[in-house]
């Protein structure tokens, strides 16, 4: 027989609902990126000793987010990221999604020498969130 009477499963009592709602946040702000531009950092590889990292950027609002990756078996503990699509005479703002943290780097510095990214747990991911802070002194976005 067909049974129309709701399910009701309750959640166990240590449900870790701060995560939850923290994990959501991230989602709603990352949203918008993935409309955008998407650039691989690294090459893809197939094994657990590399590290991986891609960028959504969006150009009309001159930000976007890093996502990085440190697999399992990965001997390295840094890796340095160089964005795409930056104006290199501009600032950017950096919040890191996890520690809040922020920092200003130059459109330059990003693309030239790159985002340093650091985990010493493996596996670990990073999550960074940039917006541009200034325009350039030309004027160009």
């Amino acid at each position: 027989a067909i049974s129309y009477d709701p399910i009701r499963v309750e959640p166990p009592a240590d449900y870790p609902w701060d995560w939850l709602k923290r994990m959501l946040d991230l989602h709603r702000r990352a949203r918008p990126y993935f409309r955008g531009d998407f650039y691989p950092l690294l090459e893809h590889v197939h094994s657990n000793r590399a590290w991986g990292a891609v960028q959504y950027h969006r150009l009309d609002l001159g930000e976007g987010m890093v996502l990085a990756f440190r697999r399992q078996d990965s001997p390295f503990v840094s890796a340095d990221f160089r964005l795409q699509a930056l104006d290199p005479d501009a600032t950017y703002e950096l919040t890191d999604a996890d520690t809040s943290r922020r920092r200003r780097m130059s459109g330059r510095e990003l693309t030239k020498n790159g985002l340093r990214v650091l985990m010493e747990d493996a596996p670990a991911s990073r999550l960074a969130f940039y917006r541009r802070t200034s325009k350039s002194a030309l004027g160009k976005i």
